[in-house]
């Protein structure tokens, strides 16, 4: 693992390691029924002893036992949140922070049972609960031959299920409208569920031992495709209808869906493959999101997914990765503001939900990996202290460093 610079210094690293002490002894205690929460909690309490953050090495231990007897106990989807994806990816990383972590490199069952997954033709491209995640997870293990060919067989099936025009390469999905419920062909572009997770998917395809000619086809027009989506350098839009209909205007930027999330995507994509022309707009559209504060963000979360959290850590990502000043003042700004959002010096924080279908939204504590205090947690962690967030990678935030090079 190479060096990472935490950005925080002074008063606000002050702030951000009592609020991560508050937050830890929130989440010492495995969540029932919920390996993948668990196992994040160990992530986190691992981090924190590797950054010299806390001294008590047996919490980490014991959530990673809980997680996996959880595992054992729990009939789980394969995804990478809230699945056995998810749960083997968190205590891999957990291991690599602390390898006194008893965390098996191998995983036969999960290799079986992902071989017989990606011959399921239903199963949805995306990145939080289909192909492109579950590929991220494998090539972060591609050093495995049973890893290699899943990566190679995840290529096949998305190669089948997009579709191409003289704009490049993209992939459909029928769903309904979010106005008129109506159902629709129609290309998403958030990175959670759309095109931007698969081409962070592709992206460290190539970037690593599994490398092949045809995601390397895949990306160039995935990516050709997805630009020009930017109409006049404007956000890119968070859903394209396929039936001439106008394209669904960005109302946010955050990780899920807008600005925030697609920039590290390309970034990433435009280093890999060695293209300045993406590596160029990339940057023009980080820098766009770098600046927008307050309502123009529509930020009213604290967490990872569409939350303040969520760009603190795009661009904590950034300022480590590239010279621009303007990221680490967008990472500094968006930690205060998800510190802002604490309840009560509790370590706890709320996050809007319905509670049910048409009931009108309302604050309520959470403490997931996605949208509350775990994730938070974890994205302060990597701001404050000199632990690098590998875990990222499972957001299509950054890609594994290749061989020789830094993390």
């Amino acid at each position: 693992m190479g060096e990472w610079r935490p950005i925080l210094a002074g008063a606000i690293r002050q702030r951000a390691i009592e609020a991560l002490s508050r937050i830890a002894a929130d989440l010492r205690e495995p969540v029932a029924g919920q390996p993948f929460e668990t196992a994040m909690r160990a992530l986190l309490h691992a981090g924190l002893r590797a950054g010299g953050l806390c001294d008590d090495d047996a919490i980490a231990g014991r959530l990673v036992s809980a997680a996996l007897d959880a595992t054992s106990a729990c009939e789980l989807t394969p995804w990478t949140q809230d699945g056995f994806c998810g749960v083997a990816w968190a205590l891999d990383c957990a291991s690599r922070l602390d390898p006194e972590l008893l965390v098996e490199e191998e995983h036969p069952e999960v290799d079986a049972a992902l071989e017989a997954l990606v011959r399921n033709r239903a199963i949805r491209p995306e990145l939080l609960y289909g192909l492109a995640g579950v590929g991220l997870y494998c090539v972060e293990r591609a050093r495995l031959a049973p890893a290699r060919e899943i990566v190679e067989e995840i290529v096949c099936r998305l190669e089948e299920c997009s579709a191409q025009d003289a704009e490049g390469r993209f992939w459909p999905v029928l769903q309904a409208m979010p106005v008129s419920r109506r159902e629709a062909w129609q290309v998403n572009l958030g990175v959670a569920h759309g095109m931007p997770g698969i081409i962070a998917f592709l992206a460290a395809v190539q970037g690593g031992p599994a490398a092949n000619a045809r995601a390397g086809r895949l990306l160039s027009g995935a990516v050709r495709w997805l630009l020009a989506q930017r109409r006049d350098g404007a956000s890119f839009p968070d859903l394209v209808p396929l039936d001439g209909a106008a394209p669904l205007r960005a109302t946010r930027t955050t990780w899920c869906y807008g600005d925030g999330g697609i920039a590290p995507v390309l970034l990433n994509a435009g280093a890999i493959a060695g293209n300045e022309r993406w590596k160029r707009e990339a940057m023009e559209v980080a820098i766009d999101a770098a600046g927008r504060q307050g309502r123009r963000a529509g930020i009213v979360d604290p967490g990872l997914c569409h939350g303040a959290a969520g760009l603190a850590q795009i661009f904590t990502r950034l300022s480590c990765d590239r010279t621009d000043p303007r990221f680490e003042g967008a990472a500094v700004r968006w930690i205060e503001d998800a510190l802002d959002r604490e309840l009560a010096g509790t370590g706890k924080f709320a996050s809007w939900t319905r509670a049910a279908a048409g009931a009108e939204p309302a604050p309520e504590v959470d403490t997931s990996f996605l949208t509350g205090s775990t994730g938070i947690g974890l994205c302060l962690l990597s701001a404050a202290a000199p632990v690098e967030p590998a875990w990222d990678r499972m957001l299509g935030m950054s890609v594994a460093p290749r061989e020789g090079r830094p993390a």
